[in-house]
């Protein structure tokens, strides 16, 4: 057993106490970024697929990860002995990760996912799209994190104001817009 399936197992063992028949872990952080800081490489972490795309879903006795053409070979090779399958995404006849789970799990299942890195539109979409078949979309803390003991500390660089030029609003606008 490699280190990704052992960590997987210890993230089961979270899942069956929470009662979810599977766990979403996105290439994501809370604040959307395009590039995600060491802190929020969850799915790195429990899969050892570091490309900067991708999505892992685990289930009780299976588990996923979906993909792009640019991270086939990366994800082929880092996979190995994990006991995670790859999806390809593009490719003919490949779903997308929540049309699988759609489609694999049985009306009553409850799939789990941190809502904090996923935004409000995302959720939206994904809780309809699983309640047509039953499928109950539940928040939780992320679970990735119990079984990451050494977990890298938030990025501490200083905060920065984009010129107005490239933010488009000032941040006054912005947070009267917040305050409303």
């Amino acid at each position: 057993m490699n280190e990704a399936a052992r960590r997987i197992e210890l993230l089961r063992k979270l899942m069956r106490r929470k009662r979810l028949e599977a766990w979403v872990v996105p290439s994501a952080d809370p604040h959307n970024s395009e590039y995600v800081a060491p802190r929020w490489q969850r799915r790195a972490f429990i899969t050892g697929f570091d490309g900067s795309a991708g999505t892992a879903v685990i289930g009780a006795d299976w588990a996923g990860l979906w993909t792009d053409s640019r991270y086939f070979l990366q994800a082929e090779r880092q996979l190995a002995g994990s006991g995670i399958v790859l999806h390809r995404l593009g490719v003919k006849d490949v779903p997308d990760w929540p049309e699988y789970l759609a489609g694999r799990l049985a009306a009553g299942c409850r799939v789990g996912l941190n809502p904090e890195v996923v935004t409000e539109r995302q959720w939206k979409k994904l809780a309809e799209q699983f309640a047509k078949k039953k499928i109950k979309l539940v928040p939780s803390a992320d679970l990735v994190d119990a079984v990451w003991p050494d977990r890298p500390e938030p990025p501490e660089e200083p905060v920065i104001s984009h010129p107005l030029k490239w933010a488009g609003e000032s941040t006054r606008s912005k947070l009267e817009r917040l305050r409303k």
